[in-house]
Order: structure tokens, then sequence, then C-alpha cells
């Protein structure tokens, strides 16, 4: 999904689910806090999940709950990944074990979607072309339409 495209399902959304943009999201951080967040992580994040919390923040979105580059927040992108899984950068999780995220080459995220599944083993890839899908279907809830 390109970035014109999830603009459009957004400014839909707005108009028929005008509740779904009442939850509280943090900040859009500042090109500074972004880079201390991805030298912590120690990847750089795929361009469209970089311009997605510059437009939006983090947080919550929608019915989607998308990990923040904001440090205060408990929300904050590094807190949150999942212990001894290297290669892989999560931006969000399923509630039941599982996390969404990038595989990560050459310190950089690849705009691909994966899931971590702790009870199992190994990675398995999404039905999402890439991060914006991803948002787009879980939080604008585009497979309910």
């Amino acid at each position: 999904m390109t970035r014109e495209e999830f603009l459009a399902h957004v400014a839909v959304c707005k108009i028929t689910d005008p509740f779904a943009f009442s939850l509280e999201c943090d900040l859009p951080p500042s090109d500074e806090v972004l880079a201390q967040t991805e030298a912590a992580l120690g990847a750089r994040l795929p361009d469209d999940y970089r311009w997605f919390l510059k437009e939006f923040g983090g947080g919550g979105f929608c019915y989607a709950q998308t990990y923040s580059a904001d440090p205060s927040s408990n929300d904050w992108i590094v807190y949150r990944q999942p212990r001894d899984v290297p290669s892989f950068v999560a931006f969000d999780d399923d509630g039941g074990g599982g996390y969404y995220g990038f595989p990560v080459e050459d310190g950089v995220c690849v705009d691909m979607v994966l899931i971590f599944v702790t009870d199992e083993e190994g990675f398995c890839r999404t039905e999402y072309t890439n991060f914006l899908d991803c948002t787009a279907r879980m939080g604008l809830r585009l497979d309910e339409e």
C-alpha cells in the first residue's frame, strides 16, 4: 500500500468512523528523537514507518496499537521489543504473545511484515504487503468492509 492509498483510507474512515480517531496517541517525534530511537534499536526503521510516526505519532492508531518513537511513552518501540529475538524489530503485538515486525538486514529494517510467535519457533510471513497495508487493515479495519 502506498502513502497516498493509506491517506485515502484514513480520510474515508474519519468520515465513516470518527470515533476511531478520538483515541489518544503519542506525539509525532522530531528528527532527533527518531534518530535516537533508531540508534537505541540498532536499526533504521522503514521509510513508511518513519513517515507514519511523523504523521500520526505512535501508540493508539484507530483500532490498532503501533509502537511509538517517544521515549517517555509506555509504547516506546525500544521498550516493547521481544527478548532474545535477533535481526527483528517489532512494531506491534497481537495481545497473545506474538509480535508483528520487520526483519533487519545490515542494520536496516525491511518493510516486510513478519509475525514472531513466542511459543513457536521462527517467524511467519503475513498476508500484509508492507507496514502501511498492515496498519490500514488492522487499524482502520479494512478487512471488515
